[in-house]
């Protein structure tokens, strides 16, 4: 299907990069103009299944501080802003953010859909499964008390949350200090 990826950033002094879908440039030339933003491609097409979203930088340094893939409008419009509210899926920061022995995560879908709520460690590895069915159209919200899915304690450190939906999928960083 056809996709975009909507980039919450922070860049000091601006730049510009790539966006590498499977190490392959699917938008070119981003510059962030600003030192802090938000910056959506233009579409792009994919097949369903497994990717890796890179960005590479040309120069300069900056933070990501999430990313949302979202799945393009169908329609004939321009506006990037439209084919992301159309689907009507969001996933709020944690609360509270750093925390140190639990938090809360949620997230809002506009239609009933299959909802997989996952946390991962910075290198990517699968730390929890907080939610896997179909859910109706709501507000969600999941209390996580910083263990794995074998009840362990994590270490202390960054972590990422990713809300998938028929949608499309976004990502949110998250830090735990016990």
């Amino acid at each position: 299907g056809n996709y975009q990826v909507r980039i919450f950033y922070y860049a000091p002094g601006g730049g510009a990069s790539d966006l590498l879908l499977d190490w392959n440039a699917v938008a070119e030339d981003l510059n962030y103009t600003s030192e802090e933003g938000t910056l959506i491609t233009e579409p792009f097409e994919t097949e369903a299944g497994n990717h890796t979203l890179t960005i590479d930088t040309e120069r300069g340094g900056f933070n990501v501080d999430y990313l949302q893939l979202i799945k393009a409008s169908d329609s004939t419009s321009t506006s990037n802003e439209q084919s992301l509210y159309e689907e009507g899926f969001s996933l709020a920061q944690n609360y509270p953010n750093p925390f140190s022995s639990s938090t809360t995560l949620s997230y809002t879908i506009g239609s009933p859909s299959h909802v997989r709520l996952t946390v991962f460690d910075v290198l990517g590895r699968e730390i929890q499964v907080l939610a896997n069915s179909n859910q109706p159209t709501g507000t969600y919200r999941l209390p996580w008390d910083g263990r794995d899915a074998n009840g362990k304690q994590i270490a202390s450190g960054i972590y990422f949350f990713q809300l998938e939906t028929k949608a499309g999928i976004e990502t949110r960083r998250m830090i735990f200090m016990p």
